[in-house]
């Protein structure tokens, strides 16, 4: 499953590194949220 996740979470990081505000407190990227959803299911 993880070989599947891996390659279209890397495409879509450039998308949500564009979403990320620069000041404030860090996020949780959502790459690792999306990661962990699927590997729960």
């Amino acid at each position: 499953m993880r070989c599947l996740v891996d390659p279209i979470l890397g495409e879509l990081s450039p998308q949500f590194e564009a979403l990320y505000s620069q000041t404030g407190r860090p996020s949780i990227p959502p790459e690792q949220l999306l990661r962990a959803l699927v590997l729960q299911h």
